[in-house]
């Protein structure tokens, strides 16, 4: 991670955040900015990017906030060391890592884990453009036998559906379904808030709406959930950013399809995947109560069938009993 006064330097340049609004819940964030500096400054002794400093790539970023075309963007920057990758290269690669740093989206062929969806390329324009066609506000898929329900969070999507969260670092895999059982959540809630300060780089609206799907699925005053991502937090070293229980919970008029336009479809997805789950174990037929009639019929239906097990087998011990005392009437 970058020491403190490179960290309020980046932020600065980034956010416009004064020093000592630096906070500790942006560890997460530049745990990320040090693995991805890591991918594309240090290995191969740097040989493939024209950044070297921390400056250098506020540099850049600066120059995407202020909206220059790719193909206009400047990486002029000392070499410290001769390279046999082309010039034109290593400055594609430097405006990539620039962009994935600022944005936390998926831009470029290097990343450190295999991403969840194909990247949409962006050679030309602005990355405001880019980002336009990474999120585009439009339903296309119909919500109307599904509902956002109180009881759909990531704790119960976990507890009750089976269904896997995988924390993501890329802002374009976030909501992603895969195969039904997986769901990745983009966890960087501090980050996005952090955006807000200067959101003319993301569509209207588009940073806010991010931020109610997290308070969907993770309600700051469910206890329920606040102990389960507790939980995520010890298995996963402290790696998630803490504010992400923190940011609030929504009321029942919010928690409507119709709020939402660019996270709309995905949503559906995991609305669907959550309500066609069916418990596979007891424990999960506990806490499934998302059909209040099916739930008590069945642990009506269970404790019948214990009763009648314990009290046949009272009956077969007393007969056993009184059979004993019949054939040994002296005992």
């Amino acid at each position: 991670m970058p020491a403190l006064e490179a960290r309020q330097a980046i932020a600065w340049g980034f956010w416009n955040t004064p020093a000592e609004c630096v906070e500790g819940n942006l560890d997460p964030f530049f745990e990320y900015y040090a693995r991805q500096c890591d991918l594309m400054v240090l290995r191969d002794g740097g040989r493939r990017t024209s950044v070297k400093t921390h400056a250098d790539i506020i540099q850049l970023a600066r120059s995407l906030r202020a909206l220059v075309k790719r193909e206009s963007i400047s990486c002029r920057f000392p070499k410290t060391s001769p390279t046999d990758v082309p010039d034109g290269e290593r400055d594609s690669h430097s405006i990539d890592l620039a962009a994935r740093l600022l944005l936390m989206i998926k831009v470029g062929d290097l990343w450190p884990k295999v991403h969840l969806a194909r990247p949409i390329k962006w050679d030309r324009g602005t990355i405001k453009e880019h980002i336009e066609r990474c999120f585009p506000a439009r339903a296309e898929l119909n919500h109307d036998k599904v509902n956002l329900d109180k009881i759909l969070n990531a704790r119960n999507l976990s507890k009750i559906a089976g269904i896997e969260v995988v924390w993501t670092d890329n802002l374009t895999d976030h909501l992603r379904v895969m195969d039904d059982d997986t769901v990745a959540v983009f966890h960087h809630a501090s980050f996005l808030l952090r955006q807000q300060s200067d959101e003319s780089l993301f569509p209207p609206d588009f940073l806010l709406e991010t931020l109610q799907t997290l308070k969907l699925l993770f309600p700051r005053w469910d206890r329920p959930t606040q102990a389960w991502f507790r939980n995520e937090m010890s298995r996963s070293s402290g790696a998630l950013d803490p504010a992400l229980v923190q940011v609030g919970y929504l009321s029942a008029d919010e928690r409507k399809f119709e709020n939402f336009g660019y996270w709309h479809d995905r949503l559906v997805m995991v609305a669907q995947a959550f309500d066609e789950a069916r418990p596979n174990s007891i424990r999960r037929w506990w806490v499934d109560r998302r059909n209040g009639v099916q739930w008590s019929t069945f642990w009506i239906a269970v404790a019948v069938l214990i009763l009648t097990v314990v009290f046949g087998l009272i009956q077969c011990i007393e007969g056993g009993i009184q059979a004993y005392k019949v054939l040994n009437p002296g005992n």
